[in-house]
């Protein structure tokens, strides 16, 4: 076991999760440093976890430089205080999996829609009829190949969208997938990966984005991300799933990657076929909603736990653990709700972790699928301390519950009072922000 490990958790969910579920001795915990200038050195938003036993070193590096005036017995006493093993992949490998065209440069094009790579020194001569002729559609999809929650992809239908976008692209200095458009639905596939094989349940999530009820459409800066429903895959689609999850598996784990990943897929419902588009080589903003759906039908250990337990050299957990197949039975839902007003808010002294019932009583303790108990309940879990000060666009709480909230792009009026109940009680205005 690496000595004094750090687990580098920026999610509230997976944090929780993780200093709930795990020995807080063995894997500890977010530390101040990585918070301030992890961004840096490759640490994404939700979970990461890296194999560099310089990074901690680094970390002190990038401190001391920032403030040249911190004495050096100072420094001394931190680089003795907090010299640890970030556990994981490593960040170059998990780096190239997510761009765009190093996975496709390892995989079969046959997973993908049809796509043309446009090196970055050439983006200035493209136009649309010559990218719409080489992909045979007239609807396109252009991604940067280094990008993250969606900001890098771009929808073209005619020259006046290629024209609109050009120059972020450009601006961006990296290579482009352009891909034909396929009609069908968005899905995501959690995974977990050895060195033998690669395996998922037979569930999948739908992303919930820019939903107006919970999300601040008005502030150019908040995140758009909302949230997902999981749900189970069709019978029609289980066999392809499991089956291209394998084969993704098998050239990651060839690369050397190990553990969780996420894989972004569309489902072209005419021909009944799924295509790859994109790979998530860490934890994902749904793993803890995978976790403890897990746990809540039937699992002995879940995808996050074997990751750490892995890494870690403690565990022995097996992928044949997650070979059963476990229909959830039902949809369930995760949200995450950010402040509309404004103005600042700030957390209620009523914004307890835990489970609550329909008109808002806190329950128990709980933070997650596994901790419904009837279909009434939802979980809420505070975004930052009780009391701390939310600006207009931040998030303030994430919800869990059961169900499908969803009707087309809107939430049920059922599920808005739901949300709008908690707002009010959790809720209240933060003076001068």
């Amino acid at each position: 076991m690496p000595n004094n490990p750090v687990l580098v958790v920026t999610n509230p969910l997976h944090y929780t999760y993780f200093r709930t579920r795990q020995s807080t001795a063995a894997i500890g915990s977010r530390h101040g440093l990585i918070q301030d200038y992890g961004a840096e050195l490759g640490f994404d938003a939700n979970t990461t976890l890296y194999d560099s036993p310089n990074t901690i070193e680094a970390l002190i590096a990038k401190y001391q430089q920032a403030n040249p005036d911190t004495p050096a017995e100072f420094m001394a006493w931190k680089a003795a205080n907090v010299t640890a093993h970030v556990l994981g992949n490593d960040y170059a490998l998990a780096h190239d999996l997510e761009r765009k065209t190093y996975i496709r440069s390892l995989l079969p094009a046959d997973l993908f829609p049809r796509f043309v790579i446009v090196p970055a020194a050439a983006l200035e001569g493209q136009t649309y009829t010559g990218l719409a002729a080489q992909l045979e559609s007239t609807s396109l999809v252009l991604q940067i190949d280094y990008s993250t929650g969606g900001k890098g992809t771009f929808y073209i239908s005619d020259q006046t969208d290629l024209d609109a976008v050009l120059p972020r692209l450009i601006a961006a200095g990296q290579d482009i997938v352009a891909s034909a458009l396929i009609v069908g639905t968005s899905r995501g596939i959690q995974c977990y990966v050895t060195e033998q094989q690669a395996v998922c349940m037979d569930w999948w999530h739908r992303d919930l984005v820019g939903l107006p009820e919970i999300c601040n459409l008005d502030n150019p800066h908040a995140t758009k991300y909302c949230g997902a429903i999981l749900e189970d895959i069709p019978a029609v689609y289980t066999e392809q799933a499991r089956s291209i999850v394998q084969r993704v598996g098998a050239s990651m784990a060839n690369e050397g990657y190990r553990g969780v990943f996420g894989l972004d897929i569309v489902v072209d419902e005419a021909s009944q076929k799924i295509y790859v588009i994109e790979v998530n080589p860490r934890f994902t903003a749904v793993s803890h909603l995978y976790a403890t759906a897990m746990h809540a039908h039937g699992y002995s250990t879940d995808f996050m736990t074997a990751h750490i337990e892995s890494l870690l050299e403690v565990g022995a957990s097996s992928v044949a653990d997650f070979a059963p197949s476990r229909p959830l039975g039902q949809t369930y839902y995760y949200l995450k709700l950010q402040n509309k007003q404004p103005g600042g808010v700030r957390l209620a002294e009523a914004c307890r972790l835990g489970v609550y019932d329909a008109v808002g009583t806190y329950r128990r303790f709980g933070f997650g699928i596994d901790g419904l108990q009837a279909s009434d309940e939802v979980v809420v879990i505070p975004e930052s301390s009780r009391g701390a000060g939310r600006l207009s666009g931040e998030r303030v709480f994430s919800m869990i519950g059961s169900g499908d909230p969803l009707e087309a792009d809107h939430l049920l009026p059922s599920a808005r009072a739901t949300i709008q109940m908690f707002y009010d009680k959790m809720l209240v205005p933060d003076v001068g922000k």
